[in-house]
């Protein structure tokens, strides 16, 4: 354990530890109510400038806009912060610089790793949404009070959808 902990905080390795430190204290926060799923939200717009609209297919080609910045940053962060850990235990002799360096193929292998494992949430995000987008068009229809409101209570409504 001891070894693990002077790893992660070696030189070389000490930004991936801090991305998984950012991420694991974000959802904390969000557990114990202090943040929400939308904080850190980016909408990736597939119009756009031509001058960047290739980083919008490079964002979109790794499931950003479709899922959630932060869940796709929780799933960069943890392959990044290991492959970092294990390419400099196995292949690193102590050398700063060759560390350093490693963190490139590391950061690009964590980001194809990130994309897999997003796959299955993009469906899941897609539905919360297609049932977010189908949930406006109650306004102006008819409902039936199903629990009345008062100055101090919220009340609740039922519409019949087609």
């Amino acid at each position: 354990m001891n070894e693990l902990l002077q790893a992660a905080f070696s030189s070389v390795n000490i930004l991936p530890t801090v991305l998984l430190a950012f991420v694991l204290l974000y959802w904390l926060a969000v557990i114990f109510g202090m943040l929400d799923l939308d904080f850190f939200d980016v909408d990736v717009e597939p119009d756009g400038v031509s001058a960047v609209s290739w980083l919008n297919n490079v964002l979109a080609f790794f499931n950003l806009g479709k899922v959630p910045f932060m869940v796709f940053l929780t799933f960069l962060a943890l392959p990044f912060w290991v492959i970092s850990i294990l390419a400099n235990h196995y292949f690193n002799d102590g050398y700063t610089l060759l560390g350093w360096l490693y963190l490139i193929p590391a950061f690009i292998i964590a980001l194809f790793v990130s994309k897999f494992l997003t796959m299955p949430f993009v469906r899941i995000f897609a539905a919360m949404e297609k049932e977010h987008e189908s949930a406006a068009n109650i306004i102006g229809q008819i409902c039936t009070v199903t629990l009345p409101a008062n100055g101090n209570e919220l009340g609740q409504a039922a519409v019949k959808t087609t």
